[in-house]
């Protein structure tokens, strides 16, 4: 399927699915609407990362970019240790959009979902 689909299709797909996850999942659920969503589609080897309204700032901070790139550039390699130090960068650039204030709790699972 991959050998057949035009570049601009997949990557409209994977933006399109990666918007309706975050809505889907409960990303949007939190009371700050900091939710993050890492979205990665295995067969078009392709990485989303979705901002909720909270964070929406960060979408053009240089670090938030620097950390898509690496991202991108892992899941592109299929590279899993590259992709684990670009989760790592993007947190350490979103984590002053979002600082953690006494008392926090996560209120969305930190967990790979798989469909």
């Amino acid at each position: 399927e991959r050998l057949f689909a035009l570049g601009r299709s997949m990557r409209e797909r994977v933006d399109e699915a990666a918007r309706a996850a975050l809505h889907l999942g409960g990303t949007t659920a939190t009371r700050g609407r900091t939710g993050v969503l890492v979205y990665v589609s295995a067969l078009e080897h392709e990485v989303r990362v979705v901002l909720d309204e909270g964070l929406v700032a960060g979408d053009r901070a240089p670090a938030v970019i620097d950390a898509r790139h690496l991202l991108e550039e892992a899941v592109a390699r299929l590279d899993r240790e590259a992709f684990l130090l670009g989760l790592l960068a993007l947190g350490k650039a979103l984590g002053p959009l979002a600082p953690r204030a006494h008392g926090d709790v996560d209120e969305l699972p930190n967990q790979v979902r798989r469909k």
